[in-house]
């Protein structure tokens, strides 16, 4: 596969494929990366040279059998290189990774997993730079922790999709919630 430099989407969605190659970073024209529901746990480091990326969809399974609840995908460093990314799903929210964030300006579905209660002041800052954002998902990392989005200084107010896993605090949605006059659909668990 990593021979074939038109490639433009790669798709293993639903596959036993545990692992992809190094040379993922060769394919300098491949726009979309699909690795939903396969067992890819990690992606390799090459894949940050892919300056084409636009959709990156991850989540993965723990075996064959699809009886246990799949998992976000850790990216490796330097995704702040993929500049042209407009979707990126399913990943696991560490800081280093949310603190990228904020170069990807073109970014217009996000979703994200693990979340922590000291990585949102982060997010807050990295989100406001997503001018085109239109769906965002946020998903804590257990039950104990407290999603406060009143930090977020400038909402994303174009969005259309909002998605939050875990408790908000004091069990209401944030004061900025009524300024989101775009949204057509909501989520809360």
């Amino acid at each position: 596969v990593t021979n074939l430099f038109n490639l433009r989407y790669l798709g293993i969605r639903s596959t036993l494929i545990k692992e992809l190659p190094h040379e993922l970073g060769r394919l300098h024209k491949l726009q979309t990366l699909d690795t939903k529901w396969s067992m890819v746990q990690r992606l390799p480091g090459s894949i940050t040279k892919l300056k084409a990326l636009r959709h990156l969809i991850l989540f993965r399974r723990h075996d064959a059998e699809l009886l246990v609840p799949g998992k976000a995908v850790v990216l490796p460093d330097g995704m702040k290189n993929l500049t042209c990314l407009q979707t990126l799903k399913y990943i696991e929210a560490d800081e280093k990774m949310i603190l990228s964030l904020g170069s990807l300006r073109q970014m217009r579905s996000l979703e994200l997993h693990g979340v922590h209660e000291t990585s949102l002041v982060h997010l807050s800052s990295s989100i406001s730079k997503m001018s085109h954002l239109r769906c965002l998902g946020i998903v804590s990392r257990d039950a104990n922790v407290q999603l406060d989005l009143e930090s977020f200084s400038q909402p994303p107010l174009e969005l259309q999709k909002l998605t939050l896993k875990g408790r908000l605090i004091r069990g209401r949605l944030p004061s900025w919630f009524d300024c989101l006059s775009s949204l057509m659909e909501l989520r809360l668990h």
